[in-house]
């Protein structure tokens, strides 16, 4: 926290500009620890706290505006380059889709204070077509709000950050290595549980032509399409006699799957 400070006060609001864009524009950057530290700083009078909240607000929306308008023109290609680089891109975009068919644009409101959604909500936002104005006008109330609050904090625990340093000088390398050790631990078992899934699945997966091929033979097969509604209304195409049911409606509508024949799962 030491030197996060000193770099604040060194380079004032423009560093919280720059590391808010950079995060805001997909790189993992510890932005909401910045604005906490520069909140501490507007309270013992070293930076201007419209100063931070402007640059703060301007870096966010600029950055969400081009990913939303990426979003518009590109579709859902910008989904898939985003969850790439993701640990878990499988649920990021669950989480997103889902939040958007309960709340739609409204999940804007939101989404910077859920990990993952905010990176995903704003060009989501511009593949459904949500309105240019709207779209500005909630993504700078979701991103104002969460601004706010992280920098507010940081205001109220001003008188706290030079104990809150001292305390981490005095853990020195130590909670360093243990932060470090718990990052990489994680890192890990998200990877070799996406590898463990992908694994198995490859071995049960079924190609269109050989799906194809069952079909014209009349076999008994059903096919369960579990596409989220919004990815069905982005690729309405459908296989024929397919089931339709959202993976968020299994547990409601699981006794419409027959037991009696092998099912055919498609999902994106």
């Amino acid at each position: 926290m030491t030197w996060l400070v000193n770099y604040l006060d060194r380079y004032g609001e423009l560093l919280v500009f720059a590391i808010v864009l950079l995060e805001q524009a997909g790189l993992p950057l510890p932005s909401a620890l910045v604005l906490l530290a520069a909140g501490a700083l507007v309270g013992q009078g070293l930076l201007s706290g419209p100063a931070v909240l402007g640059l703060a607000m301007l870096a966010s929306v600029g950055a969400n505006y081009a990913w939303y308008r990426a979003g518009w023109s590109q579709g859902h290609r910008v989904l898939g380059l985003l969850c790439r680089i993701s640990l878990d891109p499988d649920q990021c975009v669950r989480l997103t889709e889902t939040m958007f068919g309960r709340l739609g644009s409204a999940t804007l409101l939101i989404a910077k204070f859920v990990p993952g959604l905010a990176t995903l909500a704003p060009p989501l936002a511009g593949v459904l077509r949500v309105p240019q104005a709207r779209f500005l006008v909630l993504e700078s109330l979701g991103s104002g709000i969460f601004l706010g609050v992280t920098v507010g904090l940081g205001y109220l625990f001003s008188d706290r950050i030079d104990w809150i340093a001292q305390q981490l000088a005095a853990w020195g390398l130590t909670a360093g290595v243990i932060l470090v050790a718990v990052l990489l631990g994680w890192i890990a078992f998200k990877l070799l549980r996406r590898a463990w899934m992908i694994r198995r699945l490859r071995g049960a997966r079924i190609t269109a032509q050989e799906l194809s091929r069952l079909l014209q033979a009349r076999e008994p097969v059903l096919i369960l399409d579990l596409r989220h509604p919004m990815q069905q209304e982005r690729l309405p195409h459908a296989i024929p006699g397919a089931l339709r049911i959202a993976p968020t409606e299994l547990w409601r509508r699981h006794g419409e799957i027959p037991r009696d024949r092998d099912v055919v799962l498609y999902c994106s």
